[in-house]
């Protein structure tokens, strides 16, 4: 069976982003979290993969957990996913892709103000009204549901399921376009941090997928200056030229 990542990207578009939201959050935060997707024919498929393909996939978390460390200091933003940095500075207007395996950057504008979510794409939250103790706080149980007009999943409801704890604050996001940012929207409403995400794809080009997050660690331990600054020795790289953002393909970046 051929392997073809764009069909993974494609499907997990729609739910990716969902464990990092907006607000503003007050004091300097490191979130790890690792996701990792599952299903009967991506089990099947994985098994006739050579050794480099399966690696491939694991950077998306099939097979195996992708770790995803997030850094926030007031309105910047760091994400680190698959030897990819993404920075976000609000207050520059600017989102810079990091490759730590070619040492090249790209900047673009950005304006947080003009992300979008995609017309035709619907997305509702609601109370389950249950509860879990996670990383030893209380995390309260929401429903979501996210459904697009168009595309291979036109008409399929992709159903979720988050847990909150409210006395964590909100993280601002890096920017997303699309369902994403539809989603993103949504659970903006509620109060708290996301610590669980488990999240139903019924009709993906490889079969029905479950994808879970789950935030492993979150430290308020203040971050040096230079953890939201280009590194030393960087080259410049032309946007498209390689330089991509971290995670499931999500668009500039997660």
């Amino acid at each position: 069976m051929q392997f073809r990542s764009n069909h993974f990207r494609s499907a997990l578009i729609a739910v990716a982003g969902v464990s990092l939201l907006a607000p503003i959050a007050r004091a300097d935060q490191k979130i790890v979290a690792a996701t990792s997707v599952d299903g009967p024919q991506l089990r099947t498929m994985m098994a006739q993969m050579s050794p480099e393909q399966k690696a491939a996939m694991g950077k998306y978390g099939m097979g195996t957990s992708m770790i995803s460390t997030v850094y926030v200091s007031g309105k910047k933003v760091r994400a680190d996913t698959n030897g990819s940095a993404v920075l976000m500075d609000p207050i520059a207007k600017t989102v810079t892709s990091l490759d730590r395996d070619s040492h090249t950057y790209t900047t673009r504008p950005f304006d947080p103000a003009a992300m979008k979510g995609a017309s035709g794409v619907k997305a509702s939250i609601v109370d389950a009204h249950d509860s879990k103790k996670l990383l030893g706080h209380t995390a309260h149980h929401y429903k979501m549901t996210i459904t697009a007009n168009s595309g291979s999943m036109a008409g399929t409801p992709i159903h979720g399921d988050v847990w909150v704890a409210a006395d964590i604050a909100q993280t601002p996001t890096l920017p997303t376009a699309g369902p994403g940012a539809v989603l993103q929207a949504e659970l903006r409403k509620i109060k708290g941090f996301p610590l669980l995400t488990v999240i139903a794809v019924p009709n993906s080009p490889t079969g029905p997928l479950t994808v879970t997050t789950t935030v492993k660690s979150i430290s308020n331990a203040a971050l040096p200056a230079t953890t939201f600054k280009i590194p030393a020795g960087y080259k410049a790289s032309a946007p498209g030229a390689g330089v991509g953002a971290p995670g499931m393909g999500m668009p500039g970046p997660m």
